[in-house]
């Protein structure tokens, strides 16, 4: 059996997250300028063209779904952005409609956001000795996934043995 001849074009790497109305992507190519076209042929395949150092680029992607033919696009240096407006108001599984692992697609976890339904918080009671000696009780909500850093002292237990 022989193998497949090498191809004689790049693909660049994609990163891409989604809203509910929106794709975003980032094609990572560094240093490229306006030198490329980007269009979406019947509503569902992205085609990506360009040239950069002699080598050219190439990007065909099989959408999960339908998006707007009419879509946002701009070269910012180390990638090109383009912002796809979906047809329907439906969360994608992946980018592509393929459910075998392309290693060139990444899911852009940095704008993961966790939506505040889904935010584990605790509720703790906490008892406050003023000057009077006088006991106040307040409750508070600690957020689990809150950025925020805690201190040991700022959670202080008396535990009577």
């Amino acid at each position: 059996m022989q193998a497949l001849p090498r191809p004689d074009y790049s693909t660049p790497d994609v990163q891409w997250y989604q809203t509910k109305t929106h794709v975003k992507l980032s094609i990572i190519l560094s240093g490229l300028d306006d030198n490329y076209r980007f269009r979406i042929s019947r509503q569902r395949f992205l085609i990506f063209r360009a040239t950069y150092n002699q080598t050219d680029y190439r990007l065909d992607l099989a959408l999960f779904n339908k998006v707007q033919n009419t879509f946002q696009h701009t070269s910012c240096g180390s990638c090109i952005k383009a912002t796809l407006t979906k047809c329907n108001e439906d969360e994608w599984p992946r980018l592509i409609q393929t459910t075998q692992r392309m290693r060139n697609i990444r899911y852009d976890l940095s704008q993961c956001t966790i939506p505040e339904e889904q935010r584990k918080l605790i509720s703790v009671d906490v008892e406050d000795d003023d000057d009077d000696n006088v006991a106040e009780s307040e409750r508070c909500l600690i957020d689990l996934g809150s950025e925020e850093e805690y201190d040991e002292s700022d959670i202080e237990c008396d535990y009577d043995d």
